[in-house]
């Protein structure tokens, strides 16, 4: 067995041990790290095609490989294909090596294995979204749940509003019998006409909570507040 071959030979059993490890450690709540695995098993891979090539081709100053060369493609298509990233590991590459001509063999290389990746199945940290429960949104959501709903639908009946002037009774009232967190105020028109509303704007939930406690004093059942005692934005916030 001559050297190149031991060489294929040990570097066949360091990815594979490789592999093994880091198959059991992502995703799992020590402080490890993916990048730097999936840089080393990439630069591996990369290294034993470009030795391999080197025993297929022979050894002489004309056909001689660089192993190194192909370690550095191999470790920019691994990351490639399993994180999905394209121009920001493309850049990260090439500007670890200050080569320029590697470019486009880094840049085919990436392509194809994103591709690759791509026709097989998800990166892996949408896989590790998914292991750990974490809500996220669908790039595409089905149509049929933007068109089908109606506002109408969705929204409860009656409307439930704070009208301007309301006593805080009617305020304790809504609180108690539901459970919005954004209430619309309204206002009646100029018109005349008491069946016609003006929105004036809105109030959550928490500020009428706020209110009501720095208003204390006004809990009874025909009060109202004063436009002397109004409290600033940042208190009720």
């Amino acid at each position: 067995m001559d050297l190149i071959s031991a060489k294929a030979i040990m570097f066949y059993g360091n990815i594979n041990s490789n592999v093994c490890v880091h198959q059991k450690t992502a995703g799992c709540s020590v402080s490890s790290g993916l990048d730097v695995p999936m840089f080393f098993i990439g630069g591996l891979l990369g290294r034993l095609t470009g030795i391999v090539l080197g025993l297929i081709v022979g050894n002489s100053h004309t056909d001689w490989v660089d192993a190194g060369a192909w370690s550095l493609i191999g470790a920019a298509a691994f990351f490639a294909g399993v994180s999905r990233l394209t121009v920001s590991l493309t850049v990260i590459m090439l500007e670890i090596t200050n080569d320029v001509t590697m470019l486009l063999p880094i840049m085919f290389a990436v392509i194809m294995a994103r591709s690759t990746g791509n026709l097989l199945t998800h990166s892996l940290y949408h896989a590790i979204l998914e292991l750990k429960c974490i809500s996220f949104l669908d790039e595409d959501p089905p149509s049929s749940r933007l068109v089908e709903p109606r506002i109408e639908e969705i929204m409860s009946k009656p409307a439930i509003c704070i009208c301007k002037g309301d006593n805080v009774l009617s305020w304790m009232k809504i609180l108690r019998e539901t459970n919005h967190g954004v209430f619309p105020v309204i206002e009646t028109s100029n018109n005349g006409n008491n069946n016609c509303f003006i929105l004036a704007g809105s109030i959550t939930r928490h500020e009428l909570c706020v209110l009501l406690i720095k208003h204390s004093s006004y809990l009874d059942d025909v009060a109202l507040l004063d436009d002397d005692s109004n409290i600033s934005y940042e208190e009720v916030r």
